[in-house]
């Protein structure tokens, strides 16, 4: 991967993917504001976030 690539910013993408009825992604650890994102998203949608580490260090997140 080139060296000026950034993992995408978990807040970012939650709500997108919540719209969009879920998916997976990967990142780096969840920041406070990605956390807050997902229980805002789960308050008004039907849809859940969950932050998995991998044993590579990045996280898995899933919405569903």
């Amino acid at each position: 991967m080139p060296a000026h690539w950034r993992w995408p910013p978990a807040d970012q993408l939650l709500l997108p993917f919540a719209l969009a009825g879920g998916g997976r992604f990967t990142t780096v650890k969840p920041s406070q504001h990605a956390l807050t994102a997902a229980d805002v998203i789960a308050l008004f949608t039907d849809r859940r976030c969950s932050f998995e580490q991998q044993p590579d260090g990045v996280h898995l997140v899933s919405v569903a």
